[in-house]
């Protein structure tokens, strides 16, 4: 862990020197979307970072980047803490994983949906937060977006709705 940077190039830049020089997969939270201080993408081409991709068509975590230089791996993982702990969960875990020789394959129980969930967009795949029933099924967490991490704390897993479902179905099988 090397804290929190503050929001200037010299400061990021400065952290993110010492992470690489002395880890191999580097962690960062906050500073990539496309706001003034989202300065992450283009410190770590200054770097020397090539950043494989800026975006992922998934909801929460749309501003995720992914970034190589030689041997070392940057993820920058965006602000909000739901966005971030599924980022991690369905990207940075399986690399980590695989990184270690192990199997990336996440832990999947496939459970029925007991109340319907319905979204109006529907181009990226979006993951809900779902808690464990008496009944042995799942329902959604009451979840507010991607600042809301008090969903977590009510949440047994994580399901996802695929690209272009604008409705998963009570009874409807889920993982």
């Amino acid at each position: 862990y090397y804290g929190i940077a503050a929001d200037s190039p010299i400061a990021i830049d400065s952290m993110l020197k010492k992470a690489t020089a002395d880890n191999d997969v580097v962690l960062l939270s906050g500073g990539v979307s496309m706001g003034d201080f989202d300065l992450v993408p283009g410190i770590l081409r200054e770097n020397g970072f090539k950043l494989l991709f800026e975006k992922v068509a998934i909801k929460p975590g749309k501003p995720t980047v992914f970034a190589v230089c030689k041997d070392k791996f940057c993820f920058g993982l965006p602000g909000n803490p739901v966005s971030t702990f599924v980022v991690f969960e369905v990207l940075v875990r399986p690399f980590l994983c695989r990184m270690m020789g192990g199997d990336s394959r996440p832990f999947t129980v496939p459970m029925r949906l007991e109340k319907t969930i319905r979204r109006h967009r529907t181009e990226r795949m979006s993951w809900i937060p779902v808690k464990l029933t008496q009944h042995g099924g799942v329902v959604p967490v009451e979840y507010h977006g991607s600042a809301h991490i008090n969903a977590l704390c009510g949440a047994d897993g994580i399901t996802a709705i695929p690209i272009g479902v604008a409705e998963v179905k009570k009874g409807t099988t889920v993982n």
